[in-house]
């Protein structure tokens, strides 16, 4: 069994918060089973989501930035006492968060590392207008906009951040295993 209850607190089926090996409620939470949780009848469901944290210098500027070039939507932002924010954003829906750099949190920009380590590959209706609008906006391009023998029409930017963007949609028909949903 791989949620449910741990073979070292067995209770009537409900799972507490001491289950081990990664059968605890949080780990059944985040695969998507229904939970009971001690003291509660009642099943609750837990929707696994991803968001991205990018971590930046002068992230309020990046904030800025993200609503110029990509039309991105505030959603919330945590201002610390020393000024450093984390801010929820969103794309047509699709979340992401942008943090201050804190080294002594191990949380390093692109800028720190030389580089980075993750592209955000954002699917958007319409990948050449959002592109054009992006570098208008500062962004620079890695890779042009183009039909990709995989499925998508993509390419690649840099943001005035250092983080490195995917912008594309599926082609028509079947051409690659990006294209592909799980209807298909």
């Amino acid at each position: 069994m791989l949620c449910g209850p741990s073979t070292d607190q067995p209770r009537d089926g409900i799972v507490s918060f001491g289950s081990t090996l990664g059968r605890g409620p949080i780990a059944c939470a985040q695969r998507g089973h229904g939970i009971r949780l001690e003291g509660s009848a009642v099943m609750e469901r837990f929707r696994t989501t991803i968001t991205p944290v990018l971590t930046i210098r002068q992230a309020a500027q990046a904030v800025a930035f993200y609503q110029q070039a990509f039309g991105a939507e505030e959603i919330y932002r945590s201002t610390y006492p020393d000024g450093r924010i984390v801010a929820e954003l969103a794309i047509d829906g699709a979340r992401f968060r942008v943090a201050d750099e804190a080294p002594e949190a191990s949380n390093l920009s692109p800028q720190a590392l030389n580089g980075t380590t993750v592209r955000i590959n954002l699917l958007v209706a319409d990948p050449d207008q959002f592109c054009e609008r992006a570098i208008a906006n500062g962004a620079v391009v890695i890779a042009p906009i183009a039909d990709q023998s995989y499925g998508l029409r993509q390419g690649r930017l840099a943001d005035p951040f250092g983080h490195h963007w995917l912008i594309g949609r599926p082609l028509a028909g079947e051409t690659g295993d990006w294209a592909r949903t799980p209807d298909h």
